[in-house]
């Protein structure tokens, strides 16, 4: 949040840093979220079924 707070100010020197920071930040989440599905469609179907009664 703190560097969100920066980002968003208007007077901050710090804004394009913590700007730049979020976007890395999110870029990450989303190849980490992008890498699970791969493996999830490719090896999730490996996985044996569980009895759930």
């Amino acid at each position: 949040m703190v560097k969100y707070d920066e980002a968003v100010a208007v007077d901050s020197p710090a804004a394009d840093s913590a700007r730049e920071w979020i976007l890395d930040y999110n870029r990450g989440d989303v190849e980490a979220t992008a890498a699970i599905r791969e493996w999830l469609s490719v090896e999730g179907s490996a996985w044996p079924e569980v009895d759930s009664r």
